[in-house]
């Protein structure tokens, strides 16, 4: 039998017996030279094996991996979207730092500018701004804000609605 020599870039593999490159096998701290025993291919291979004979343990482990940490993953996601969420969607957006989102909500009072009613418990106003030129107008709560979208920001549309609802010009025959 000849002896087959393998250069250094090269790795036997124990799955497949082949030689391999090196980069073909994953890392591992345990091992002499820094990489796994079986090439990636091959791990694969048996990993795939393992989770279709093991289905039921696989997935019970997931679901409860997924119940134990489901609401603190859940919280901190909320308390950073709260903290850097907001900082990088005002400053990308509106071109506002944090500050100055705090010390227009100080001047509003926490109300929002158009019915004056503070925003219901856990939310925040709502940055309004010109579609046009980008300049920010204020701070809204969700409905005055909704509400001058539906309206398309039009001055002509809001005078509309508000002869309509005094009893103006109704346009039913």
């Amino acid at each position: 039998m000849a002896t087959v020599f393998i250069d250094s870039a090269a790795k036997w593999c124990n799955g497949c017996g082949k030689a391999r490159r090196r980069d073909d096998f994953g890392v591992v701290n345990s091992s002499r030279d820094g990489l796994r025993h079986k090439c990636k291919e091959c791990s694969n291979v048996v990993r795939r094996e393992y989770r279709i004979k093991n289905r039921d343990n696989v997935n019970a482990g997931k679901m409860s991996l997924y119940y134990e940490n489901h609401e603190q993953s859940k919280s901190r996601l909320r308390d950073r979207y709260k903290t850097y969420g907001l900082a990088w969607k005002l400053q990308h957006k509106y071109g506002l730092t944090l500050d100055e989102y705090r010390r227009m909500v100080e001047a509003q009072d926490g109300r929002c500018a158009i019915c004056r009613a503070p925003p219901p418990c856990g939310k925040r106003l709502y940055v309004d701004h010109c579609h046009e030129s980008g300049r920010v107008r204020g701070l809204l709560c969700n409905n005055c804000n909704r509400g001058l979208g539906c309206f398309k920001d039009s001055p002509e549309f809001l005078l509309a609605a508000k002869d309509y609802l005094q009893g103006g010009s109704s346009g039913a025959i």
